[in-house]
């Protein structure tokens, strides 16, 4: 509910990413028996929020945020910025 809160208070113009990302996180934490842990891969062009999303997801279910240790977050442009490298990336 605090995930579901945080997106309505806080997002803007992505209905369908409030919906989606509150199903996949729901579900994740309803299943006591998760076989791997949840990944989320956000696309789209710069400044629509995948980052912000990330952070508010992380703030709704973890005390320390983007901080815990569960948490980890990969920004292409930051962490993969070599295009020849992609295999090596891979």
């Amino acid at each position: 509910s605090a995930l579901q809160e945080n997106l309505d208070k806080k997002l803007f113009g992505q209905h369908l990413v409030k919906k989606v990302v509150v199903k996949a996180v729901k579900g994740f934490l309803n299943n006591s028996n998760a076989k791997k842990p949840l990944a989320l891969s956000l696309h789209g062009w710069t400044g629509t929020g995948k980052n912000f999303v990330s952070k508010i997801i992380a703030e709704s279910i973890y005390k320390r945020g983007l901080q815990s240790k569960y948490v980890h977050q990969f920004v292409a442009t930051l962490h993969f910025p070599h295009a020849q490298e992609i295999n090596t990336y891979k």
